[in-house]
């Protein structure tokens, strides 16, 4: 009888860290060879995506990924249009990673991440796209003042105001040097800002001190900790998957998403919490990589068993029996 072998050997796993820094990511090396695993620090701009004869692989100073089990990314979304082939090629490759294929173009482009939450049930502040500003004014009137206000060139947020009047909004639309090619209006929700930093089903978070009265931009390290009720982590794992990250930092005011990152700001995050987050990262991909083994094992020995089984009496009856059909 043959039976599933399963890949729990942390000894033999191979994960490979991928970041711009190896002072900012070495932490996660070090947790997973602490915990057994083989791990590699590699910087990103080392990767290549090599195009050859109608076929793409993507080639390292250390050789081909395919002798990895896991990659784990913690890279800027600016380097979304570099980073997004590497993704295809690892999903490709049935490596596992932190990041899923145009996660990266979801966090990069803010319009693309709002309707991406949206159009999954996830409760984001009310928000208008436009590229006409002949029509502001009147496209405005579906959201109530204050509202966050961003101009949008390319893929690229250019200029980003709160606005309280349409005075102010007018102000805002004439100071623009260039032309832009469209306006993303958000409703402002004034309220302490949570950063929810999310491991899998895991839920770390630390809250502002003091309401965002003036803008959305955040401080960790003036933050204290904070236990996430469960509607909250429902909300930010949900926020974090339907952008495509296992491991993300979500921000969300009153139960509303306001941004999801890839990147994981380990040092704030340990300072406030009292925690060592990179053992958690490190937990979380050796367990993925066992169940990736799991899958793999059974697949194998499904292929085993039908081997096997057609070189019974019964198994070649019934092979006779389907070309007889066939016939």
């Amino acid at each position: 009888m043959l039976f599933c072998q399963i890949k729990t050997n942390v000894i033999n796993m191979k994960i490979l860290v991928v970041g711009e820094k190896k002072k900012n990511v070495f932490a996660y090396v070090k947790a997973l060879r602490e915990k057994g695993a083989e791990a590699k620090y590699l910087r990103i701009l080392k990767f290549v995506l090599v195009s050859k004869h109608n076929k793409s692989f993507i080639k390292t100073t250390i050789g081909l990924i395919d002798k990895y089990d896991a990659i784990f990314i913690q890279s800027r979304t600016s380097l979304g249009p570099f980073i997004e082939p590497m993704l295809e090629q690892i999903e490709e490759k049935k490596i596992y990673s932190n990041c899923k294929i145009g996660s990266y173009y979801n966090s990069l482009n803010e319009p693309l991440q709002n309707v991406t939450l949206t159009t999954n049930g996830i409760s984001c502040p009310n928000s208008i796209i436009t590229g006409n500003e002949k029509n502001i004014e009147k496209i405005i009137e579906r959201l109530n003042f204050p509202i966050l206000a961003k101009s949008i060139k390319g893929k690229e947020i250019q200029q980003s105001m709160i606005v309280n009047t349409p005075s102010e909004l007018n102000v805002f639309i004439k100071s623009m040097k260039h032309e832009m090619d469209g306006y993303l209006f958000k409703e402002f929700i004034k309220g302490r800002i949570i950063s929810c930093l999310v491991i899998g089903n895991k839920v770390f978070a630390i809250e502002q001190t003091k309401e965002n009265n003036d803008s959305q931009k955040i401080n960790l390290m003036k933050g204290k900790t904070y236990r996430v009720r469960d509607d909250e982590k429902e909300i930010v794992i949900s926020a974090a998957n339907a952008i495509g990250y296992d491991i993300a930092q979500v921000d969300i005011i009153n139960k509303k998403v306001i941004s999801v990152s890839p990147i994981i700001p380990l040092q704030e995050f340990n300072k406030i919490c009292s925690e060592n987050i990179e053992k958690y990262v490190a937990d979380f991909l050796i367990e993925k990589v066992k169940l990736q083994g799991e899958k793999k094992s059974y697949k194998d020995d499904l292929k085993k068993i039908r081997k096997a089984f057609s070189k019974t009496l019964f198994g070649r009856l019934f092979s006779k029996k389907k070309k007889t059909v066939i016939e």
